[in-house]
């Protein structure tokens, strides 16, 4: 049997081709000299097109025009700059002016790229606009179909970003991954933020739903890039709180979105400046820097990822929470054996979920990735967790 018999059904045959595609390299050979496979791959192949000089730009220029019916599967288009490509760096400070194909991308693709769906931007640094430069993202409005947009260690100037998240009408979901300062280094996830004078990513789209933001140097900058607008229609909110001094930030943000947020996700880290905080006199889990998180009932959150269980500031703050709407809350941090799962560990988490203010919760979700079953793993957490069990509360492991 074939994988381009008729019987088959389409989406088996891009399910079996998209897994063979990511599982074995040497399947793009095979795709490359075997007539079959090339026509069954097609879609694997162009539904993700990275764009990293004026040749990558122009070859699918050249493949869109000769075999049109390929531009539906396109759905995400990545542009970076490749060091070894049109330029000798990373940085495109020159602007369009030095690496044209960039300046070429919104005037060119648009009319092809009917079904696109996400632009990712990778390794662009921009600090400096000249005057004639300022209408380049603006023209990305062309691209009318784009609800994702992407930004993985980039730099551009404050405005420059706003005008490009608002000629995106349809743009829903807006992520900033290992965000970094105009006039600095790359902040990555493990890098201590630079000292800084004028942060300069400040602006997102009125008509994003999701805002993710994973890394603690993205929470440094909460303050300038997320403008306080309460019209915004932000339905799920993703936090890395790195630093305690972040802490009234975040809460300022969790308020400002009460009227529609529903799905919030904080991670603490587990840094030495929590117990620095705590060594200040700010009590366990620096409970005075923490009031400012304030879950009142007025914000309807009805989801909740707090992803470490035994961190202190975790408990802490569930203890506070007073949201009616609130149903479900996970724990993402990963338990890589059963060692990891012990009883005197949960007892704070146990003692905190079945207080009164928690009643609406019915589900407790954990991840487990270890070699154990996750039922076993399950098992031991309702152990742990006898209060919750007994409530009534359902323990998941996933």
């Amino acid at each position: 049997m074939r994988l381009t018999d008729p019987f088959l059904p389409l989406e088996l045959v891009e399910h079996i081709a998209g897994f063979l595609w990511g599982g074995f390299p040497t399947l793009k050979t095979w795709a490359s000299t075997c007539r079959s496979w090339h026509a069954i791959t097609l879609p694997t192949i162009y539904r993700s097109v990275i764009i990293d000089n004026e040749l990558s730009l122009r070859s699918l220029e050249r493949a869109l025009v000769a075999r049109p019916h390929i531009a539906p599967w396109i759905r995400e288009l990545r542009i970076t700059v490749d060091p070894h490509g049109s330029t000798t760096t990373t940085s495109w400070e020159g602007g369009p002016r030095n690496l044209p194909w960039i300046y070429d991308l919104p005037k060119k693709l648009p009319r092809h790229l009917t079904r696109l769906h996400e632009i990712h931007f990778s390794k662009i640094i921009k600090r400096r606009w000249a005057y004639d430069e300022w209408m380049f993202f603006p023209s990305f409005r062309r691209f009318g179909t784009v609800k994702s947009l992407v930004f993985t260690h980039c730099v551009f100037p404050e405005d420059v970003v706003d005008s490009l998240v608002h000629s995106l009408s349809q743009l829903k979901d807006l992520q900033f991954r290992d965000l970094a300062f105009a006039g600095t280094s790359f902040v990555g996830a493990e890098i201590a933020p630079p000292k800084y004078k004028q942060p300069q990513l400040n602006s997102f789209t009125l008509h994003s739903e999701q805002i993710f933001m994973p890394y603690p140097a993205s929470s440094v900058v909460l303050k300038w890039t997320l403008p306080m607008q309460t019209a915004w229609n932000l339905r799920s909110l993703h936090l890395f709180v790195g630093y305690p001094s972040d802490v009234p930030e975040v809460g300022r943000i969790i308020r400002a979105f009460s009227s529609s947020l529903q799905d919030l996700s904080i991670k603490f880290a587990q840094s030495e400046l929590w117990g620095k905080a705590k060594d200040r006199g700010h009590g366990h889990g620096s409970s005075v820097v923490f009031e400012f998180l304030d879950l009142s009932p007025n914000i309807e959150i009805r989801i909740l990822d707090l992803h470490n269980p035994l961190f202190s500031s975790v408990t802490w703050l569930l203890s506070r929470i007073r949201s009616p709407h609130l149903h479900t809350i996970q724990f993402t941090s990963i338990f890589n054996s059963s060692r990891s799962i012990k009883v005197n560990d949960f007892e704070p988490l146990d003692e905190v979920l079945h207080q009164p203010n928690l009643a609406s919760i019915n589900e407790v979700r954990f991840n487990h990735k270890g070699s154990l079953a996750s039922s076993i793993v399950q098992q031991k957490l309702k152990k742990c967790l006898p209060a919750t069990y007994g409530r009534g509360i359902r323990i998941k492991v996933y």
